[in-house]
Formats: C-alpha cells, sequence, structure tokens
C-alpha cells in the first residue's frame, strides 16, 4: 500500500513555530515594522543547515522526485538556481539550499502534480494562487530538503516566451492580509522541449534549449555572481495581489 503524507512526513517544531509568529507578526502593525529583521535572523540560523543538508541528500531526493514524476507521466524540468548549478557547475550553486523545477505549460491542473507528491510522502508548505491560476507551490521531502515547483504561461506576444510571477512580499507596503503579496511579472526565454542531462549520475530532466534559458534568467551567468537580484531583469508588477493558500485550498485549484 501507497504510504500517505501523514505516515512519512513530520513538520519540525520550529517550522510550526515560525508559521505561527509569521502569521501574527503580519497581522499587527508593530510586527510588520520588525519581521524583516526577524526574517534576517532566521534565515541566518536556518539557511546554513538548509544548504549543508542539500549537498548531503540532495541528490537522492533528485533521484527519488524524478522517479516518482516519471513514473506519473509528469513533464517537468529543472529550472532556475537547480538549472544554473547543473549546466554551470555540474551540480548544486554552494550556496543553493532547495531544488526548482518547473511543469510544462501546456501541462494542467497544477493540483494534481501536488496531490502525486503529497500521496508520495512529501509535505505541504505553502502554494500560491493569481487570480484563479494555480502559479506554484512548495513540497518537502522527508528528508526535509524542500522544493519549488512552478507552473508558468505560454506569453500571447512570443510563444517562445513564458509569463514567469516572481513572488515578493515588501516590508513597506499595505496589503489586505498576511496572505498577500505583490507578484512581479517576467516575460522569459521557454523550454523548447525536455532532454535528459546526467548529474552525479543521476538523470534528471532540464530543457532543450538550457543556455538560451540560462540567457534569459540571469544574463551572464557563466561568471558566479553573489549580488545577483532577479529584479535587475525587466519585469513589471502586477495589478492585482497574489495570494497564499493553504493545502486544502491549494488541492482545490484547477
Amino acid at each position: 500500500m501507497q504510504r500517505r503524507c501523514s505516515d512519512m512526513y513530520r513538520e519540525p517544531f520550529l517550522d510550526r513555530v515560525r508559521r505561527f509568529a509569521k502569521y501574527l507578526l503580519k497581522n499587527s502593525r508593530a510586527g510588520v515594522a520588525v519581521y524583516p529583521f526577524i526574517q534576517k535572523v532566521w534565515r541566518a540560523f536556518a539557511i546554513p543547515a538548509r544548504i549543508r543538508r542539500l549537498h548531503r541528500h540532495g541528490y537522492s531526493v533528485l533521484s527519488d522526485m524524478h522517479a516518482l514524476l516519471t513514473a506519473n507521466g509528469i513533464p517537468y524540468y529543472c529550472d532556475c538556481g537547480t538549472l544554473l548549478g547543473f549546466v554551470r557547475d555540474g551540480g548544486f550553486i554552494t550556496h543553493d539550499d532547495d531544488i526548482d523545477i518547473c511543469i510544462m505549460p501546456d501541462y494542467a491542473p497544477l493540483s494534481h502534480v501536488l496531490r502525486i507528491f503529497l500521496d508520495a510522502g512529501y509535505g505541504f508548505v505553502h502554494g500560491f494562487k493569481y487570480g484563479n491560476r494555480f502559479v506554484e507551490f512548495t513540497v518537502k521531502h522527508p528528508s526535509h530538503i524542500t522544493i519549488d515547483v512552478f507552473h508558468h504561461v505560454q506569453s500571447k506576444e512570443d510563444k517562445r516566451q513564458l509569463d514567469e510571477i516572481f513572488i515578493r512580499w515588501f516590508s513597506g507596503r499595505k496589503y489586505p492580509n498576511e496572505t498577500a503579496n505583490t507578484g512581479l511579472l517576467f516575460h522569459l526565454r521557454g523550454p523548447d522541449g525536455i532532454s535528459k542531462m546526467d548529474v552525479h549520475g543521476i538523470g534528471v530532466n532540464v530543457p532543450s534549449n538550457a543556455i538560451e534559458v540560462l540567457d534569459s534568467e540571469y544574463g551572464p551567468w557563466r561568471t558566479p555572481d553573489s549580488k545577483f537580484n532577479s529584479e535587475q531583469l525587466p519585469h513589471e508588477e502586477l495589478p492585482d495581489f497574489v495570494y497564499r493558500l493553504t493545502k486544502e485550498e491549494a488541492l482545490k485549484m484547477t
């Protein structure tokens, strides 16, 4: 019998505390003011541990994920920092702390992909929607390595491009509630198809035009740039908010 998420994944106590504290802080004026500082302190504590975990167990998680999605016919490809590290460095970037993948734009619904992860024992971290569209979600492997799963759409102006929404929360802005975020829209080169790539003896999916995709996402990516910020690329701010979803809400998205 297939093991359910509740049988394998247990949310760490500190993650539950962090989630509750985040809710309280974002729902008070004083909390919003100090949240960026508290977030920096938390990241200084948590990120190094996440980096060590990724480099210790990440390739095993990558193999599990690839097998799971392939067995279920999910057309995914590695993207963002994960793709950059695989193409440029032959593995995870030294300072990376998670795995980034995209689902091909013509595949739907994203909630079906989420269900596959949950049924395989992954834990739900969060999801996001813009309007009625399920934009992305994050799940956590039983090893506690997180996987960001994105689902972009083809641009109406250029079918070779994808409309990609990056989610940001700015401390100086007023939001309707603590689930609301700012969405930044980027028009970036999409995949022409999917190819296989060997990474540390593991076969994974990457865009068949990976170089073009990376040129679009990072500019001069061949030279590492610790100060790179995606917001320096051309983009526009979406007129409405991007909202965070609970697991139950995300599974109901079409």
